[in-house]
């Protein structure tokens, strides 16, 4: 891998929040989540989705069923020149699954990345947010259809959760960056400020 995209990814990294080992001890109020979707989205509603569905455990559950855990394993059919990793973890899980689940809904719709990060989703209750990025590590955008986005989306909230353990812990909270399935050059991140 080059190193000015390995520097590019470490820094965006690095200005999305704290550094992992974060436990999610702040709590606001309790507030309704509220989800957005990025910038030229569909909306929950011209899908006929609600926020209550996105964080239905049972419905994401099921709605992942069928996707391998962990892109790694797909050996062969992916070439990557980073790996996926699991850093920041400063976003509420429930937060990171429903924005994976909003993506996967999206099937063969396209998700795309510019060489400065794209918001794709993000879900925000009181002051905090959960925020999943679309990264062209390539010069230039690329696109994947925002199922396989989905995909590394959960990767990150399945492979990279901390916190839960913690004895002052009010949430489980992951963050990290992952590719989207089949396309090496895109890449989610996924982070909050939930700290």
């Amino acid at each position: 891998m080059g190193a000015p995209i390995r520097h590019l990814l470490v820094l965006v990294m690095a200005l999305a929040g704290p550094a992992r080992g974060s436990v999610a001890t702040k709590r606001q109020e309790a507030t309704e989540y509220k989800f957005t979707p990025g910038p030229g989205m569909p909306s929950l509603e011209s899908l006929g989705l609600t926020v209550e569905q996105l964080f239905n455990s049972t419905w994401v559950d099921e709605l992942f069923q069928d996707t391998p855990k962990n892109p790694a394993g797909q050996a062969g059919t992916l070439s990557r020149r980073l790996e996926n990793n699991c850093e920041h973890d400063n976003a509420p899980v429930e937060a990171i699954r429903a924005c994976g689940a909003f993506l996967h809904i999206l099937g063969n719709y396209p998700c795309e990345g510019q060489n400065s990060p794209v918001r794709l989703a993000e879900v925000t209750q009181g002051d905090y947010f959960a925020r999943v990025e679309g990264l062209s590590i390539q010069a230039g955008p690329t696109q994947s259809s925002c199922l396989h986005a989905g995909m590394a989306v959960y990767w990150v909230a399945d492979n990279c959760v901390a916190g839960c353990d913690a004895p002052d812990a009010q949430e489980c909270v992951a963050g990290g960056a992952a590719h989207a399935w089949g396309n090496d050059n895109f890449f989610l991140i996924v982070w909050g400020n939930y700290y």
